[in-house]
């Protein structure tokens, strides 16, 4: 198993707008995904700091271009990023 870790810096006042858009957006997305094994979505309310993990079957698993570049759209459009890395690990232990 493999997970994509992002990390983004946003605007505290407009985190309840991101776990909206990730609930309504990205969550149905990764679900049609070929390969997606789960996810979660960590927030700070008072530094705006978000971390969204998912999980995939594979190296290779991951959102298709286009869905990605949509997911990002919707977020850019309507949230302050100050910041966002992304990472990919192998899942060595889960319980």
């Amino acid at each position: 198993m493999h997970a994509r870790i992002l990390s983004i810096e946003t605007l505290p006042e407009e985190l309840d707008t991101a776990i909206d858009l990730y609930r309504l957006i990205v969550v149905p997305a990764a679900q049609r995904q070929p390969g997606f094994r789960g996810l979660l979505f960590l927030t700070d309310h008072a530094t705006g700091a978000v971390r969204s993990i998912t999980l995939w079957e594979g190296p290779e698993d991951n959102f298709d271009e286009g869905t990605y570049q949509y997911i990002l759209s919707s977020f850019n459009d309507r949230v302050t990023i100050k910041s966002f890395t992304r990472d990919a690990y192998e899942v060595s232990v889960r319980a």
